[in-house]
C-alpha cells in the first residue's frame, strides 16, 4: 500500500478564503460607520422641488432686477449663542429700511427651528445645540422681498 499523498497547495485556497474573511470584516467595519452616523438627507421632497425649479430661476432674476443686496453677519457672543445682524441696501449702497424675519435651522435627524426677532437689523441668537446651523434671512420692503441662506457655526 503506498502512503497518503500530502497536498503541499492547501496555501492556496486558504489565501482566498482568508482574503474574504477579511474583506467582510472591512466592510463590516464600513456599515458600522454608516449606521452610526446622521443621515446626509436634506430634504425629503427633492424630486418635486426639482420639478418647480423654474419658479426658483424665476425668484432669483426677481430679486436680482430689485437690486438689492441683504448682509448677514454673525457675530458668536459666548457658548451656544451670538448676534446675528442683517443690512438691505440698494445697488448704490444705500442702506434701505426693512422688515426681516428670520429662523435659524439645524438640518439633522431631529431638525430644530430657531425664530429670530430683529431690532434695528440684531437679532439675538441662543441655541441648545453647537455645531452647523442655516440662517434663513427674508428681507419685506414695499412688498416686496428678498431672502438669503447663510451657514454659521456655532461653538459648544
Amino acid at each position: 500500500m503506498t502512503p497518503p499523498v500530502t497536498r503541499k497547495s492547501l496555501w492556496i485556497p486558504a489565501t482566498i478564503i482568508g482574503f474574504f474573511l477579511l474583506l467582510m470584516v472591512i466592510e463590516g467595519n464600513f456599515i458600522a460607520i454608516a449606521v452610526s452616523h446622521q443621515s446626509s438627507v436634506v430634504s425629503d421632497d427633492a424630486y418635486e422641488a426639482g420639478l418647480h425649479y423654474n419658479k426658483v430661476l424665476r425668484e432669483q432674476a426677481r430679486e436680482k432686477a430689485l437690486g438689492w443686496n441683504l448682509a448677514i453677519a454673525y457675530v458668536p457672543g459666548g457658548a451656544l449663542s451670538g448676534t446675528v445682524q442683517v443690512a438691505l441696501k440698494n445697488a448704490n449702497g444705500t442702506p434701505l429700511d426693512a422688515a426681516f424675519d428670520a429662523t435659524a435651522e439645524r438640518l439633522t435627524d431631529h431638525y430644530q427651528s430657531v425664530p429670530l426677532t430683529f431690532v434695528d437689523g440684531r437679532a439675538a441668537l441662543k441655541v441648545n445645540v453647537p455645531g452647523r446651523w442655516i440662517l434663513r434671512v427674508i428681507a419685506h420692503r414695499n412688498g416686496d422681498q428678498i431672502e438669503r441662506e447663510q451657514e454659521i457655526f456655532v461653538q459648544p
